[in-house]
C-alpha cells in the first residue's frame, strides 16, 4: 500500500512537471508569427476563465483561450491598443 502511494505520488509529480514544462505561450507566440491566426476577441467568459482574450487560428487547436495577466503581453504583440 505504501508503494502505491509512493508510485502515484511521483506520477503526480511528473504530470505537474510536465504541464508546466508545456510553452503554451511560445507555441501560441510561433502561430502568430507563422501568420495562423485568424482573428482574436475579448470576451467576458470562457470555459474557467473570466475575462479572457480568444485567439482563432487556421490550424489545430483552432481556440486558445489566454487569461487576463497575459492580456498586456498580448496588445503588444497584436498591437492592440487598450487598457
Amino acid at each position: 500500500m505504501r508503494i502505491l502511494r509512493i508510485v502515484s505520488e511521483l506520477l503526480r509529480i511528473q504530470l505537474k512537471v510536465l504541464i508546466e514544462m508545456y510553452p503554451y505561450h511560445n507555441k501560441i507566440k510561433q502561430r502568430i508569427k507563422n501568420n495562423e491566426l485568424v482573428r482574436y476577441e475579448f470576451v467576458d467568459h470562457y470555459k474557467n476563465i473570466s475575462p479572457c482574450l480568444l485567439l482563432y487560428f487556421n490550424t489545430e487547436p483552432y481556440v486558445r483561450p489566454v487569461r487576463e495577466h497575459r492580456f498586456r503581453e498580448y496588445r503588444l504583440l497584436l498591437d492592440i491598443h487598450g487598457e
